[in-house]
């Protein structure tokens, strides 16, 4: 008869298939019963509601047992065979453990050490075992392992062959790393789904540890297995513990005190240990007692030199007044170098107490001489400054040693022009009264200095470059992605390994001058003037070259405290006015980079269907909500709450299809266009729009769990980002998902697929930003049809290492910008007979013809190249080369167009490029007398008598390129 409240009274809930009767037996309880059937308590209870008290069953009371899906099985019988234990029987039925039997018997088998041959036991039905008893299983089927070999090692006589004893032994070794690997998974599941007694764990060994103690309840009769279970838990523990913050801190720091007996030479092994280390382990480095200690013997052998304090002391024991100040600052600047920013602030204030009191005595018995630091020791002191100035103990540090009036004006000049930061200066001037506009002019001229030291490196880098950046900007435009890849690819194979090497060099040269300049930056006071230093300082373009190509390839230059300063300095109305075109870049560049590295980053594995990964992914979102982000957009805070809840609406729910997930960036794409400054066709519009592709993308790709290149997720794809406002950008952005190479440093964002949409973002952001620069038409027009659209995309991220974080199209601005182009200076550098024929591969690498390339490649005239304007033709006629099928056209257009004909047109275009100067926006669609304008003209050959001859005119529009095209018999350009 059907039982409805088997299920709690669900009226949906099938019926059990049977009942079998259970006869209770002396000693059995409801518990036993149920896990000899495979139920539960409270089902049996439900099965037999004549049950007067289920706690105390009579012996002979008939149960009634449901037997079927979702109910119970029926046990089998088994017996024990001699010498045979349960974890013996058990191997015998698979997905049955030694446990289960023992609690399917508990009345007869009270001790499951302890049985005897010829026993006669229930063993449940086998079933499949749920992930935690497969764990289970592993565990005991280990344990028994281990305690074979165990007892075959002990067993051995005492005159065993060494050979054989140490077989005997590698067993026993095996065995415990098996059992150490499967107590490490078991407890791993057990601590995952632990639930704290009160509230939430403390820490995770506690959870751990509540985790060991249900693992070993199923031993607690058996001394033995819990001693052995006892010492693969201590070993685990020792693994966690090796493993957290805490176990590598201490690692680190034993490995560097190991180093040397001197701190110089320690703390030169800490700062290479810790160079890799996450933020965790450093801070738990310099929070570790050891850590403080090292510290605290670097900052004591760093001021020996000082004699305690005493200036007197410090005289006798090295000749001068001023050499012990040399030599302690020297001697700072040594054990700080590397080193994290708070653990160098932390050293340094150790050592501040000492050198004040240097100070003190220094002025009291040598009052003619200026400061106890100078020369290279006040340079010293402040490189030593510099490396913790933006963390709380580094302004300690500075206003202490600044109300010592601690001074050397030369020295301070050298330390700013070589890169270091004028914030001392600053507050030195502060506290001793000094003429402020003095100080600053002093540093002006300083930085005008360091900017102008990079420029050896920013023009030797362009120099580099500058022929792979004019190919992309003159060609790119005529390939696919995958053409352009394999162009850049072709040709940082023919140049070789080295000269791979060597940009990337130059890269990280400048990189490194960008990360100094963004410190000297950051020390300016907005709104004290300070935007004209700016102004001349980023005017330099190899300064501004390292400057974005620093903040493009290290986002954390935003992060913490120097990275508040920098976005309040770059988003300041008064500094925003005074740089102009050049400020609105570099805000751009700077939410960008902000972006990246608070979004982007964390979001390469959102899944929708994980909770974790969501609430994470809405975690970094908060981020966004930083003052100094929403400063760089100019929007206001509540602004910035709205798009962070726009952009929390457009990460799916779990299930959601493709349709359902581009609604959400179209709501998001209509909340932005009601945001003042934030609709899709400006920067700020832009980069908001591109997170929230991000988060619905991956979003998307988690879902699908297939391939990029899958039909419907490429359609996915399309809908959701087509939804999100972006025009063209988001075609340029689609063809990028596509190419994003997964194992790139981009691509590892997220998982293989996902993290091809992230690192295309990421670059876009890039593109988007770097597409900037044009906009005030300094950059001569045709380089946009090289690097615009996905060709550029293509390049600013690059194929293989070799574009890295800059790019080919940041490039192609900086050898612009840098005068390593010259349009005249360039006439027939890319010609085959002067690059070795390096223009005509990569151009033929569109699929253009050999031939066709010779004559394309051809610069008379200015040096310009045709392609560019054949490009704008095609535009102008309606073909989009992001098309497969429209690049193919253009280029069967060009292949199959007769010799003489393709030089006579190319010639045309040349005398239109040196007209126009390579503008390409004074080549229109149209333009006024373009119906009486004739592609051949009569002109007069001299004065009056000496007649006339036909001239080719070349065209200044597309209307008028059509007339020629007729005129040679060649055909028009059709979309």
């Amino acid at each position: 008869m059907r039982q409805p409240n088997l299920h709690a009274g669900k009226s949906d809930a099938p019926p059990p298939e049977r009942y079998v009767q259970h006869e209770v037996q002396k000693n059995e309880n409801l518990t036993e019963i149920a896990h000899r059937y495979q139920t539960s308590t409270p089902m049996l209870e439900a099965a037999n509601p004549q049950l007067n008290n289920p706690d105390a069953l009579e012996i002979g009371q008939k149960l009634n047992v449901p037997i079927g899906a979702n109910y119970g099985t029926e046990p089998t019988r088994d017996v024990l065979e001699p010498g045979q234990t349960l974890t013996d029987m058990a191997r015998e039925h698979p997905n049955v453990s030694a446990r289960d039997i023992a609690r399917a018997n508990r009345s007869s088998v009270p001790n499951s050490n302890r049985v005897q041959a010829g026993q006669e036991l229930w063993v449940p039905a086998q079933k499949d075992a749920s992930p935690l008893e497969q764990k289970v299983q592993a565990t005991d089927q280990a344990q028994a392992s281990l305690d074979h070999a165990q007892q075959r090692y002990d067993s051995l006589p005492p005159d065993a062959h060494p050979a054989v004893r140490e077989d005997a032994h590698r067993s026993v070794q095996t065995a415990q790393g098996n059992l150490n690997q499967a107590v490490r998974e078991e407890l791993d599941l057990r601590a995952k789904n632990a639930t704290p007694p009160e509230g939430a764990w403390s820490n995770d060994e506690e959870r751990y540890a509540a985790a060991g103690a249900q693992l070993k309840e199923r031993y607690q009769a058996d001394a033995g297995a819990t001693k052995q279970l006892d010492t693969a838990l201590q070993t685990l523990a020792n693994e966690r513990y090796r493993a957290s913050p805490a176990g590598q801190a201490e690692e680190i720091v034993t490995q560097a005190t190991a180093a040397g007996k001197s701190p110089e030479q320690q703390m030169q092994e800490l700062s290479k240990r810790l160079a890799d280390a996450p933020p965790e382990v450093k801070s738990a480095v310099a929070a570790s007692p050891k850590g403080q200690q090292m510290l605290q013997d670097a900052a004591t052998w760093a001021t020996e030199p000082l004699a305690g304090g005493d200036a007197q002391q410090a005289e006798r024991d090295h000749g001068t007044p001023l050499a012990a100040g040399i030599q302690s600052a020297e001697r700072l600047e040594q054990v700080t170098r590397g080193l994290p920013p708070d653990m160098a602030a932390q050293l340094t204030g150790k050592a501040m107490p000492t050198i004040e009191a240097f100070s003190g005595s220094f002025k009291e018995h040598y009052p003619t001489l200026n400061s106890p630091f100078t020369d290279d020791g006040f340079q010293n002191l402040m490189k030593a400054m510099d490396r913790g100035i933006d963390t709380p103990q580094g302004q300690i540090n500075m206003q202490k040693l600044a109300a010592q009036d601690v001074w050397d004006r030369t020295a301070m000049h050298q330390h700013i022009a070589e890169g270091g930061r004028p914030a001392y200066a600053l507050e030195w001037a502060k506290q001793q009264g000094v003429d402020i506009d003095a100080v600053k002019q002093d540093i002006r001229s300083a930085m005008k200095t360091y900017a102008s030291s990079i420029d050896q490196t920013g023009k030797a880098y362009a120099e580099h470059m500058s022929e792979l950046g004019w190919l992309v900007a003159n060609h790119g435009g005529a390939m696919t992605p995958e053409q352009l890849e394999q162009a850049i690819a072709q040709y940082a194979k023919e140049k070789g390994p080295e000269w791979e090497a060597k940009g990337n060099e130059l890269k990280a040269r400048l990189v490194a001058h960008g990360e100094k300049l963004a410190g000297q930056i950051a020390d300016l006071d907005p709104e004290g003037g300070s935007a004209e230093i700016a102004k001349e300082i980023l005017s330099n373009p190899s300064a501004q070259l390292a400057f974005s190509s620093a903040v493009q390839s290290n986002p954390e230059l935003l992060a913490g405290a120097q990275g508040e300063k920098v976005a309040n300095f770059f988003s300041n109305p008064g500094v925003q006015a005074k740089l102009g075109d050049q400020g609105r870049k570099l805000v751009n560049e700077l939410a960008s980079a902000y972006a990246k590295g608070v979004v982007l980053d964390k979001i390469g594995k959102l899944d929708p269907s994980d909770a974790a990964s969501v609430a994470s992914a809405k975690q970094a979102l908060t981020g966004l909500k930083d003052s100094r982000f929403a400063k760089l957009l100019g929007l206001s805070p509540s602004q910035m709450d709205e798009v962070v809840s726009a952009l929390e609406n457009t990460i799916p729910k779990a299930g959601e299809s493709a349709d359902d997930i581009a609604k959400r960036t179209s709501a998001l794409d209509t909340k932005l266009n009601g945001i003042k400054g934030l609709n899709g066709s400006t920067a700020a519009g832009r980069l908001i729009r591109g997170l929230g592709i991000a988060l619905s993308g991956v979003s998307f790709l988690a879902s699908t769990g297939k391939a990029i290149n899958d039909p419907t997720v490429k359609n996915g794809l399309q809908a959701i980002v087509g939804a999100a406002g972006l025009g063209q950008r988001g075609s340029e952005l689609l063809v990028a998902i596509g190419k994003v190479d997964a194992d790139s440093a981009l691509g590892k964002l997220g998982g293989k697929t996902a993290g091809k949409v992230v690192g295309a973002l990421g670059a876009a952001l890039d593109a988007w930003s770097m597409g900037e620069s044009f906009a005030s038409g300094d950059i001569p027009s045709g380089v946009l049809y090289g690097t615009s659209a996905a060709g550029g995309l293509m390049a600013t991220f690059g194929a293989g290492s070799m574009a890295g974080p800059i790019g080919i199209g940041l490039v192609v601005v900086s050898v612009i910008g840098l005068g390593i182009w010259n349009s005249v200076k360039e006439a027939n550098k890319h010609e085959p007979g002067s690059d070795g024929g390096a223009s005509l591969r990569f151009l033929q690498n569109a699929g253009i013809s050999e031939a066709a390339a010779q004559e394309l490649v051809n610069q008379n005239g200015k040096g310009h190249s045709p392609v560019p304007l054949l490009l704008r033709y095609a535009e102008h006629k309606g073909l989009d080369m992001q098309k497969p099928e429209d690049q193919k056209k253009f280029v069967d257009w060009l292949n199959h167009m007769p010799h003489d004909k393709l030089v006579n047109l190319r010639d045309r275009l040349h005398q239109t490029l040196d007209y126009n100067d390579g503008n390409m926006e004074k080549f229109p669609a149209a333009k006024e007398g373009d119906d009486r304008w004739k592609p051949v003209q009569k002109v007069p050959t001299g004065g009056p008598g000496y007649g006339t001859m036909d001239v080719n005119m070349p065209p200044s529009s597309a209307a008028q390129m059509d007339k020629v095209l007729t005129h040679l018999g060649l055909p028009v350009l059709t979309p």
